[in-house]
């Protein structure tokens, strides 16, 4: 995570209720916020799953959130709370994808994510670099950061400069070795910053609230995404060029694959 240039550690929407904390915002942070998302086009529908979840209050995510994370997962996701709860749930809606034409017609920040090939000891499988990015372009179920890539809460990372991007991968002009992706923030996507979430998942926890009992006997960076994605968040930013999806109908996505 020490590649990059820019400033801190690196990492490569629907409100609910009365509950819902918003981050406090300046007029100017406010515009910011909204030319971050694209406008031009009605993104797709959220799941009927996610739809269920941001419909209950507090207490009852809460109930539901510490069943899920007591669940487990199938042995190639992630071990986490945040990837328990998504799975067991049915969170897994996944991105619009279009053409490069069509996304490059959109409004809205530009992401990039690289990904490279990797060997699952623990399943003996080896997977392709763009076999990952298929997975996350249109994968039927969302598979989120672990303990390797995780400083601003669990999910998928995306950076918002290609050159940042590139940095993370291994192999340049073999996309099976390294692959890249890119999309745009749509106008699903709420985003919060990283700091707010983890302010917000302490307080809840300090306040001693039911969804806060629940993120107490969760793994650290579960914790933020968790709140995030309960106070109606499905973005996460670092604030200096990093954006974590919690969600993948938060972004509308090139259905092309490339090397670096």
């Amino acid at each position: 995570m020490a590649k990059g240039s820019r400033g801190g550690q690196r990492a490569g929407g629907l409100t609910s209720g009365s509950g819902n904390i918003q981050p406090q915002q300046t007029p100017q942070a406010q515009q910011a916020q909204q030319a971050q998302v694209d406008n031009t086009q009605q993104a797709q529908a959220m799941s009927a799953q996610y739809d269920a979840f941001m419909q209950m209050n507090d207490d009852q995510k809460a109930d539901v959130i510490d069943s899920m994370i007591k669940q487990g997962v199938p042995s190639h996701l992630a071990d986490n709370d945040f990837q328990k709860m998504i799975y067991n749930i049915g969170l897994n809606d996944k991105p619009q994808l279009v053409d490069d034409a069509t996304l490059n017609s959109m409004n809205g920040t530009e992401l990039w994510r690289t990904v490279n090939n990797v060997y699952d000891r623990q399943n003996d499988i080896s997977y392709t670099a763009d076999q990952i990015a298929r997975q996350v372009q249109a994968g039927r179920v969302t598979r989120v950061s672990d303990n390797g890539g995780s400083v601003y809460g669990r999910g998928i990372y995306f950076a918002d400069n290609k050159t940042e991007s590139s940095y993370y991968g291994n192999t340049r002009g073999n996309v099976h070795k390294t692959a890249q992706i890119r999309c745009k923030l749509n106008s699903n996507a709420n985003i919060i910053n990283h700091s707010k979430a983890v302010q917000g998942a302490n307080s809840e926890i300090t306040k001693g609230t039911k969804l806060g009992k629940v993120l107490a006997k969760c793994d650290r960076h579960s914790q933020a995404s968790i709140y995030a994605m309960a106070k109606g968040y499905n973005v996460i930013t670092s604030g200096h060029g990093y954006y974590n999806v919690l969600n993948r109908n938060a972004v509308t996505m090139s259905k092309s694959i490339n090397s670096i």
